[in-house]
């Protein structure tokens, strides 16, 4: 399956990524994302997550565990059109662990949505977030017009990351404008870049906001193909989030 090869991918990147120096980058997150967390919490304590997401019509959300011998569930049910369910450490158990929730039908052969949290659990339960993985078939800040692709992020400059692309397949896909502006009263900017196909293929545009030295705060993905028409259409977009 693409997405577990993706999340493979996604573990390998983390891997690389927390042997540099991580405390600037929590400082600078907000810049670089959107509420991201807006749809799970840790508990004060720091030994549960709970998880609240929207349902949608004829749609339901699953919940796998990557090791039931390390997290288990605690409570799970639909409440306001959402679903929510909490999780904890099996009692004295430390190691890596994800949970994973799709959002799908009884007939779907894939996920609509996917979200994944990857954790550590240490001592006395606590719970140590690294990353959270989105994937949706559409995103704000992804937008397809006239057969042109536009994707537009925040970006602060001052902090020395800066939003870049590669295509997996540059002659799929070509640049046509790549532009960054200041935001106002030292605030955040945005950047902005537009692309349109070439010829036909299912190809991958991945947008990474990095510094100069390599490390990687953020990625975002877009898959899409291309058909014999030359028509672009976008099959799912990814959010990883790296965290402190």
């Amino acid at each position: 399956m693409k997405l577990m090869k993706k999340m493979l991918v996604w573990v390998m990147m983390l891997t690389l990524m927390t042997m540099g120096a991580w405390g600037a980058m929590a400082e600078q997150a907000d810049a670089a994302t959107d509420a991201a967390d807006s749809w799970y919490e840790i508990s004060a304590d720091g030994t549960v997550v709970t998880v609240r997401l929207p349902l949608e019509a004829g749609l339901s959300w699953t919940a796998e565990i990557s090791d039931d011998t390390l997290m288990e569930l605690i409570t799970e049910e639909t409440e306001n059109d959402l679903y929510v369910a909490s999780f904890k450490a099996v009692d004295g158990q430390i190691g890596d662990v994800s949970l994973i929730f799709n959002l799908t039908d009884d007939t779907a052969e894939a996920a609509r949505r996917t979200r994944v949290l990857e954790m550590t659990l240490g001592e006395g339960g606590q719970l140590n977030l690294l990353s959270v993985l989105e994937q949706d078939p559409e995103a704000d800040w992804c937008e397809l017009t006239d057969n042109v692709l536009t994707v537009r992020l925040p970006e602060d400059l001052s902090t020395g990351y800066r939003w870049d692309f590669e295509i997996s397949d540059p002659e799929v896909l070509e640049m046509l404008t790549q532009e960054s502006t200041e935001g106002e009263n030292g605030g955040a900017g945005q950047y902005a870049a537009s692309f349109r196909p070439l010829k036909e293929g299912q190809e991958e545009l991945v947008l990474s906001y990095s510094r100069e030295d390599g490390e990687t705060l953020e990625t975002r993905a877009v898959d899409f193909d291309v058909d014999a028409q030359g028509n672009l259409s976008l099959r799912f977009v990814d959010v990883f989030h790296i965290m402190e």
